[in-house]
Parts: C-alpha cells; sequence; structure tokens
C-alpha cells in the first residue's frame, strides 16, 4: 500500500437534459482500517464454519441456495 493509503473515488453520471458528472470522494484508508474489516470478515467466516448462521428472511430469499431449508435449520 502507498503512502496515504487509498483514497475512494466514486463518479456518477446523472443522465438529465443537460449531463453531469458527480464526484464523491472518501478519505483515505489505512493500515488500522483494512485491519478491522478482515477481523470482522474472519469472524464471519468463522461463524459461517460453525454453524452459527442468523435467519433474516426478505426478498432476497427467492434467490439464494439454502432458502428451502438449511438457512431455516440454522436459525
Amino acid at each position: 500500500m502507498r503512502a496515504g493509503g487509498i483514497r475512494l473515488e466514486i463518479r456518477r453520471l446523472i443522465k438529465t437534459k443537460v449531463p453531469k458528472v458527480e464526484v464523491y470522494g472518501y478519505p483515505a484508508r489505512d493500515e488500522r482500517h483494512f485491519r478491522s474489516l478482515f477481523a470482522v470478515v474472519r469472524a464471519y467466516l468463522d461463524d459461517l464454519d460453525r454453524g452459527r448462521f442468523v435467519f433474516r428472511p426478505g426478498l432476497h430469499c427467492s434467490m439464494c441456495d439454502y432458502a428451502g431449508g438449511p438457512c431455516r435449520e440454522w436459525s
């Protein structure tokens, strides 16, 4: 990672009669931010491996391979 971290910039095209581009900038991330992110992801994956799964039904369930049974059983 280069000094100063990674800066995130999102550009959005606004399709109107006179198109324009909006730019949203976010501050650079440092090593501390990435360590925190990876710790959360690691904890999530560890819980999945242990069968700890939180059932949160919603519209997305119709597209999920686990909607038929395992998801409800894990809850």
